[in-house]
């Protein structure tokens, strides 16, 4: 079922006429997966050559991987691709082109998850978002790390962008550009993050933030800056010009909340009447919407929200508007996965990574606050109600960059905070749809005694 390219040497020479040059040439065989014939032919409006071995002299000589409008944006950015490069490239041809495993029931993309561990952060030593924990890195060793990065990133194989937002909701979305030389990332990013409003030539598409994801760089012998730092994993941020660098392999989990912390602090840095907070929401099935705490888990892995049947990524926006969600995928280990979703495997089980159907939703407030404790509570009870002024002081460690006056408004104006403690170590059930029946699942509770926490 497959075809195979010919290349014919001798082209443009003298050598003779077409019957000589079909009985004297050599062919060299080269197979993508993208030129598969018969999958292309199965693509709606896609069409193979009839004659494999057809001549032909096509200018522009534009093909899928090679776009004249996207080559010239990425050169406003220092970066030349040599081979091909791909905007939103769409998933079936992600997945052709990724060297991960693919479950053969399911035929998703199959994704073994690291540890999660943090990797060192280095920040220009001028940056205003330096904070504790972060090395200071001076600005020749940061140009010298980008100098070597985009060399890296145009000679890779396949170089895959993904230009879209970060924010559900347009009144705080913030044009983002993914560039990544692994085809599983573009995939994770063509799921997770909002779609954009693009111009129709990709060489006027001006991104505010950009997001360079690779496993290695290769810095030259003959260099004459201590290259040390960069010879491990690490993150790199310049909030000034808007650059996140991730390199090595890290989980996708750990991937998402770098990339959402830096989106927090862009936004609080350049429009402080908006912020991030680590925290979930939920809508059950009169389409009520819960604001979800899960005190005992890391602030930054609490990520549920906005999906009806699925619990969806992370990290809530606040603003004058009301609240949206940082992403637009969803993360579930009771989806079922399908062609085109990633299927994770970590220490915990698996789940599943897949796009929602619709653009994710935005309220103009919470109709609850829920908060998940699994027994560390000294300062819950149970099961039962906390008051808003009790339950501030507990839910500022979930603001991302700084206390928040609007969520103060909220807790209030939703005047009903929920305390759910766990049985069995999991948020997952709960956060999916705050029904009677998933909360008594999820805790002690029988139906009818959950039923009295939740709006009727």
């Amino acid at each position: 079922g497959r075809v195979w390219g010919v290349l014919v040497a001798g082209r443009g020479t003298a050598a003779g006429s077409a019957a000589t040059a079909k009985s004297t040439h050599t062919p060299v065989r080269v197979y993508s997966a993208l030129f598969d014939s018969r999958r292309v032919a199965n693509r709606r409006g896609w069409r193979p050559s009839r004659d494999p071995f057809e001549e032909k002299a096509n200018f522009p000589d534009e093909f899928l991987g090679n776009t004249y409008s996207l080559n010239f944006s990425l050169c406003k950015q220092s970066l030349v691709p040599r081979n091909n490069a791909y905007q939103n490239l769409f998933p079936r041809g992600l997945q052709m082109l990724t060297r991960a495993p693919v479950d053969s029931a399911s035929k998703a993309v199959v994704v073994k998850e690291g540890d999660g561990s943090s990797l060192p952060t280095y920040v220009l030593e001028s940056d205003s978002s330096l904070a504790d924990g972060d090395t200071p890195v001076s600005l020749a060793d940061f140009r010298l790390l980008f100098k070597t990065l985009r060399r890296s990133l145009s000679t890779s194989p396949d170089l895959f962008v993904t230009d879209a937002a970060l924010g559900s909701d347009p009144r705080v979305e913030v044009a983002t550009r993914v560039l990544t030389d692994s085809a599983v990332v573009g995939l994770y990013m063509h799921h997770m993050l909002p779609r954009a409003r693009l111009p129709a030539d990709a060489e006027d598409v001006t991104p505010v933030l950009n997001v360079y994801v690779t496993d290695r760089i290769a810095f030259s012998s003959n260099e004459d800056a201590d290259v040390s730092l960069f010879d491990r994993p690490f993150v790199a941020r310049d909030l000034g010009k808007g650059n996140l660098v991730v390199v090595g392999s890290p989980s996708t989990a750990f991937l998402e909340n770098t990339i959402a912390d830096f989106y927090a602090q862009y936004v609080a840095a350049k429009h402080p009447e908006v912020d991030v907070i680590a925290a979930g929401a939920s809508r059950d099935a009169a389409g009520l919407t819960s604001l979800v705490f899960d005190f005992d888990a890391n602030p930054y892995d609490t990520a549920r929200g906005f999906a009806d049947s699925a619990a969806a990524a992370g990290g809530i926006i606040l603003h004058d508007g009301g609240i949206a969600r940082v992403w637009d995928g969803v993360h579930s280990a009771d989806l079922a996965p399908a062609r085109g979703d990633l299927l994770h495997t970590a220490a915990g089980g698996t789940y599943t990574t897949t796009s929602l159907p619709k653009r994710g939703n935005a309220v103009t407030a919470p109709h609850q606050v829920v908060i998940l404790t699994r027994g560390s509570g000294k300062n819950f009870p149970a099961v039962g109600t906390l008051a808003a002024k009790d339950a501030l002081p507990l839910l500022s460690r979930f603001v991302k960059a700084g206390s928040s006056v609007r969520l103060e408004q909220i807790v209030t104006s939703a005047g009903n905070v929920v305390v759910v403690k766990s049985k069995n170590g999991t948020s997952a059930n709960l956060a999916q749809a705050l029904s009677a029946d998933s909360l008594a699942k999820a805790t002690k509770l029988s139906a009818n005694q959950a039923k009295k926490l939740l709006p009727k």
